[in-house]
């Protein structure tokens, strides 16, 4: 979600495993829906962090200045990062932005 709250419709999650593994497997990533909620499977007994990220650039959305800075700053647009230990199921994991929802720029102008 982002900082006002509102859904972070669209945007990407991610899993990365603590120890670098051979199996493919062990990472996974998703797209959040229409609520901005995820379901992802991942392999059990697993250490690692879930992160939300999207990608923009500058001028993309209207009047949204804290983005513009991260933006400019050549920083990543990520979430908060939550350390898990997958030994049972997850919920109500909170990825929040740390900039409010904003509107899109008008295309074409």
């Amino acid at each position: 979600m982002f900082s006002d709250g509102r859904p972070a419709v669209g945007e990407f999650i991610e899993f990365v495993p603590d120890e670098k593994t051979d199996n493919p497997n062990s990472q996974a990533s998703v797209t959040a829906d229409h609520e901005g909620r995820f379901r992802m499977r991942v392999l059990e007994g697993l250490k690692g962090s879930v992160v939300g990220y999207m990608f923009s650039y500058s001028g993309e959305y209207e009047n949204c200045p804290k983005l513009e800075a991260i933006i400019k700053k050549r920083k990543s647009i990520v979430t908060n990062k939550i350390n898990v230990e997958l030994n049972r199921d997850h919920q109500d994991l909170e990825l929040v932005f740390p900039f409010p929802h904003c509107k899109r720029a008008k295309e074409g102008e």
